[in-house]
């Protein structure tokens, strides 16, 4: 489930999710309308904090990546560094490729890699219509 931008669902909607997607600010968000006491922890121990409660947990930085976090398992994948032309579709473009790497049988750290992937690509391209596939 990709909560973006975050509201208030269900806690069992959250349970659920495998993974649940969001970026920093939203993971915090969640993290506190769960009653999960964050402050001040580092993105890595924010997600594996969210993992237990949803089943898996993936954090998008951005020009940095990600991070994930699945029972008791996590990980960081980060970006390579290219020249940002227009960040529109970027969080679509990797969760895209994120989940049609699940899909196809990908364990959570190769298919975040293969986010973070895409999301790099469509950002060195003007507006979310010009993108070509991953692959």
């Amino acid at each position: 489930m990709n909560l973006a931008p975050a509201i208030d669902v269900p806690r069992r909607v959250i349970e659920a999710s495998d993974p649940l997607v969001v970026n920093e600010v939203e993971a915090e968000e969640v993290a506190l309308a769960l009653g999960l006491d964050v402050d001040g922890i580092p993105t890595g121990d924010l997600a594996s904090a969210l993992a237990l409660v949803a089943r898996s947990v993936v954090i998008t930085l951005g020009a940095s990546g990600a991070v994930w976090a699945s029972q008791g398992e996590g990980g960081r994948t980060h970006a390579e560094r290219v020249e940002v032309v227009d960040t529109t579709g970027a969080g679509d473009a990797f969760v895209g490729a994120m989940v049609a790497a699940l899909t196809r049988g990908a364990d959570l750290a190769t298919a975040v890699g293969r986010g973070v992937s895409a999301g790099t690509r469509a950002v060195q391209l003007v507006g979310a219509r010009t993108g070509q596939a991953v692959r």
